[in-house]
């Protein structure tokens, strides 16, 4: 529980420190050393073989990196959504002198009577759910977080059906996981994150299915490792995508629940590991099926490729909304400049 608590804060905290042109790559860099620790888990496991001294070893990581916490900065965007103006400019002014950067001497003194950060209310996960596009979006993206999840870890789970060592087997699960973040890095700021979520889930998902009609040896682990690298990339880009999509005050509750959401997936996949005993392809059927309708549902989520994080509840409510009422204006637009093109036809005809 403290480990994915910890994993998940220190997403959301790269997310906000960073500009928009970065987002991308900082939220898939960070799991990069989360793939390198499940290598690493595989080595010390296949090295110390007493489970007791085994989890003595991976303590010891946790505990020195506690020694450094008190040393990070406090996010700048949270402490604005709270009104710490002060305490954000003293942590942006530390960050320019380090960076050697230029900034006005009054950061935010026209921010202290703006109608947006009037309201210093704590906000919790309901008011994800108070509003209807912001709800939709919520909702959309907790199934997709359960589908991603549940898929991740049933395919590292399954590490043993693949026909090779095990110790072998879950190794490779981390190291597909690396140039899976990399493949997310160009392919979200080349296309997009919408179209490449809906893109990595299905072919996620269909390779799950294929695995069905595979005997258990190499061919099994190339169509399963293929799998899992396209999981992985949708893993890597569900994070930064929802990470933008949720407004600020909200950003940490939102990712938690989300991240609940994927950890019912999580507990759920061993389970249809289990049922697979009575009906072998069960799993990945399930795994398959749920990757198409958690795709094609992603494609009705906003797309948040070079835009500004929401910064408050408004802006999440209004974030995907301003797109649709600009097509249906242009489509009226486009209707309107029809009619008036075929008036101008049959004029000219009389």
């Amino acid at each position: 529980m403290a480990t994915m608590g910890i994993y998940l804060i220190s997403f959301v905290f790269v997310a906000e420190l960073v500009g928009k042109k970065w987002r991308t790559v900082a939220g898939n860099v960070l799991p990069i050393y989360w793939a390198s620790g499940t290598m690493l888990l595989a080595l010390f496991a296949y090295l110390i073989r007493d489970w007791r001294k085994l989890q003595i070893a991976l303590s010891v990581p946790i505990a020195i990196a506690a020694l450094y916490m008190p040393f990070l900065p406090e996010s700048a965007r949270w402490l604005l959504s709270q009104g710490e103006y002060s305490k954000a400019e003293t942590i942006l002014r530390r960050a320019a002198y380090v960076n050697k950067a230029t900034i006005p001497q009054h950061l935010f003194e026209d921010k202290e009577d703006d109608e947006k950060y009037e309201d210093q209310r704590k906000y919790t996960a309901i008011d994800l759910f108070r509003t209807p596009n912001l709800r939709k979006k919520t909702i959309n993206v907790m199934y997709n977080w359960f589908v991603v999840v549940m898929v991740f870890y049933g395919l590292s789970l399954s590490t043993a059906d693949l026909g090779i060592d095990p110790y072998v087997a879950f190794m490779l699960n981390g190291l597909v996981e690396i140039p899976a973040r990399i493949f997310s890095i160009f392919a979200m700021d080349r296309f997009g994150r919408r179209i490449m979520l809906c893109f990595v889930i299905l072919f996620g998902g269909a390779c799950c299915f294929l695995t069905v009609f595979i005997n258990p040896g190499v061919y099994r682990v190339s169509v399963a490792m293929a799998g899992k690298f396209s999981i992985t990339a949708a893993f890597g880009i569900v994070y930064v995508y929802s990470a933008e999509l949720f407004p600020t005050p909200v950003r940490s509750a939102g990712m938690g629940l989300a991240s609940m959401s994927g950890r019912l997936g999580s507990v759920i996949s061993p389970l249809a590991l289990v049922v697979s005993d009575i009906w072998e392809p069960f799993a990945l059927v399930l795994f398959s099926g749920l990757s198409v309708t958690a795709g094609l549902l992603g494609l009705l989520l906003p797309e948040t490729m070079g835009t500004s994080l929401p910064e408050t509840l408004e802006e999440g409510e209004n974030f995907g909304k301003k797109y649709k009422q600009l097509k249906k204006t242009n489509g009226k637009a486009q209707n309107l400049e029809n009619n008036c093109n075929a008036d101008e036809e049959e004029n000219d005809a009389v």
